[in-house]
């Protein structure tokens, strides 16, 4: 028995440790005041979980992800015209309408002083240059640059994550790429958008990728696995299409 008990002490001991180090990540953090409130919380809750218990790992992983996500806004600088066009024209070749018509849309919204809301929709056949033209936009305008494909998906978990009281829930697509671009305003280049599922018993994943690219919506952007609202305005989106 007494063995046992110094066992249980020492897994406690180990428990209680992990607990208070998750708390100093957390208080470390650069989080908003609810997101932080939220990650003490279930910080917290893991002294009453068993380590043994499925549930303690999804909680600890559900912190480690509340952590990895960047919510510290952004400094993002003025457009500059001259520097955009130049890069356009030095990193892609051709399609002359196609760069007219962004550096318009840029120079109206330099002089709006508002760059949140922007999509932009770049459909042609496969090989015409698409992503090669996004890469180029975002090199021009210094955001980081990151792909999703959305072929396929007929699910809107895929898009909008599972809850995490799921044994196997899993962040969606959009929050995916923003942990991946590792700032909150990237250029996210949502690729074929027209190979979706429009409507399934799962969802809408279409609806759901609308939230995420509503300028109307996406400020406070809920993906189920965060079960937090995400602030989407400052990025910065591409959507591909046939």
């Amino acid at each position: 028995e007494s063995k046992i008990n110094q066992v249980e002490w020492g897994e406690a001991g180990l428990q209680e440790k992990e607990v208070v180090g998750l708390k100093e990540r957390i208080k470390a953090a650069s989080l908003p005041t609810y997101v932080k409130k939220q990650a003490f919380l279930e910080a917290e809750r893991l002294r009453l979980i068993s380590t043994a218990s499925a549930e303690y790992g999804m909680v600890t992983t559900h912190i480690d992800w509340l952590l990895s996500l960047p919510w510290k806004k952004e400094s993002g600088g003025e457009v500059d015209i001259d520097k955009l066009e130049r890069i356009l024209t030095e990193e892609f070749f051709g399609q002359e309408k196609v760069k007219e018509n962004i550096l318009q849309l840029f120079s109206v919204r330099k002089l709006k002083k508002d760059l949140k809301g922007i999509v932009l929709c770049f459909a042609g056949p496969a090989g015409t240059g698409k992503t090669s033209l996004g890469i180029a936009l975002a090199k021009a305008l210094d955001r980081k640059f990151v792909r999703v494909s959305v072929s396929g998906v007929r699910d809107e978990a895929e898009v909008k994550g599972m809850r995490s009281t799921f044994t196997e829930a899993y962040p969606g697509k959009i929050l995916s790429a923003i942990q991946e671009a590792k700032c909150t305003n990237p250029l996210i280049m949502i690729e074929n958008i027209d190979k979706m599922a429009v409507e399934n018993l799962k969802g809408d994943p279409a609806t759901a990728l609308t939230e995420a690219l509503d300028p109307e919506k996406n400020a406070g952007f809920l993906d189920h696995y965060l079960g937090l609202p995400y602030d989407l305005s400052d990025a910065i989106f591409i959507t591909t299409a046939l």
